[in-house]
């Protein structure tokens, strides 16, 4: 790193992905910086410079071999971060240690005994909250939330109608006939989970086959919203809260789309037949829209996935970041993974989930270019994954 790029980074100041120490730093409040940028998006740490910003340099010839083994000794699961040093105008040394994202999260040093998991927060870093300790978990695809039990719950808050249909359409079993036995079942095929000598539904159970499922997951569901114009200050022409199962709210996401959305008119082959072309393909927003209710982050509570209609394009907005280490990029060209494989296999099953991780290049992708030439945009920010697609 340049003298430039370094004073340009002190200028600017701690944020995000910077942090300032001096060279007498413990070596676990060290290890904890490293740990909070692991756990986040990676980040650089200045080594010889104070919090308002003053370059003190650093003096320790061991310096390298002292972060390096605090990477790999301290910090859980080890990791490698880039070491330089730089000498500035004045003579002074400043060490840039520079970490990756964690592909192995979460990341935790231990302290009086106990695991601490350091999270970035703005220009600080603090322990995860359980919720966001969760989180770390099913980033590293170690939990699922679709497999833990929705606790208060039973197999009565199941909709045996839906469960009897799939099971002998799907799977060719008439539970009817194995009523002793369909615990068993249901726990086989994780829709329920025994925990304590007590059976509960698991939140797939009560996602796909609930009949209530707000009443356990509130955070489940679509805000549809038809705004008048261009950005939502215009006021809304329809709006919806579209809740029930997954695949009901697939449907009626889609039904909500093509009530506020046009249908336009082509005369095909030398005039004899007319054709209707709605305003956006109908397996496109279908494709959008189980991505956004099975890959969404369950855990993240109060918050639904959001469906935008404007007068120039249509926005969902899926609650969570992109899992694991699959990145813009990555899901652009097929690759995917699943932070909830049990809602994955049953929407499979049920005929919304084709060519698994294709979705996206193969049918939004390609769908929207077919149809009008126009490239979705994917956006993703800490807790949000969108796409966009223009009319």
């Amino acid at each position: 790193m340049t003298k430039i790029e370094i004073l340009e980074m002190i200028i600017n100041g701690e944020n995000s992905g910077v942090e300032f120490k001096e060279e007498g730093i413990s070596t676990t409040d060290l290890a904890e910086e490293i740990v909070a940028f692991s756990n986040f998006k990676g980040g650089a740490i200045l080594i010889g410079v104070n919090d308002e910003g003053s370059i003190l340099g650093v003096e320790r010839n061991d310096l390298e071999e002292w972060v390096m083994n605090i990477c790999r000794d301290i910090v859980k699961p080890a990791i490698i971060p880039y070491y330089e040093q730089t000498k500035m105008d004045e003579g002074q040394i400043v060490a840039v240690v520079k970490i990756d994202q964690g592909v192995s999260k979460p990341y935790y040093v231990e302290r009086g005994g106990r695991k601490r998991y350091l999270i970035r927060v703005g220009s600080t870093k603090r322990e995860a909250t359980r919720e966001e300790l969760g989180r770390l978990f099913q980033e590293a695809g170690i939990v699922h939330y679709d497999s833990t039990p929705i606790f208060g719950s039973s197999i009565d808050d199941l909709d045996w109608l839906k469960l009897k249909e799939y099971f002998l359409n799907t799977r060719g079993v008439d539970i009817e006939q194995m009523k002793s036995r369909i615990n068993q079942l249901l726990v086989n095929t994780e829709l329920m989970v025994r925990r304590e000598e007590k059976i509960f539904p698991t939140a797939a159970g009560i996602l796909l086959f609930g009949k209530i499922p707000q009443k356990f997951l509130p955070q489940s569901g679509i805000t549809a919203v038809k705004f008048k114009g261009k950005e939502m200050d215009y006021g809304m022409e329809d709006r919806k809260e579209v809740e029930g199962a997954l695949p009901v709210q697939v449907e009626d996401a889609i039904a909500f789309v093509k009530r506020n959305t046009k249908v336009s008119s082509d005369i095909e082959t030398e005039g004899v037949k007319r054709k209707d072309r709605p305003e956006y393909p109908v397996a496109v927003i279908r494709e959008a829209v189980v991505n956004a209710v099975v890959h969404r982050n369950y855990s993240i509570v109060g918050s639904k996935v959001q469906l935008f209609i404007f007068e120039d394009r249509l926005e969902i907005r899926s609650p969570g970041k992109l899992p694991n280490a699959v990145n813009l990029d990555r899901i652009k060209a097929g690759c995917s993974s699943f932070r909830n494989p049990i809602l994955v296999g049953f929407m499979q099953h049920y005929g919304y989930v084709e060519k698994i991780g294709l979705g996206i290049p193969l049918k939004i992708i390609k769908g929207m270019i077919d149809h009008n030439g126009k490239m979705p945009k994917f956006e993703e920010t800490d807790e949000e994954f969108s796409v966009t697609l223009y009319n």
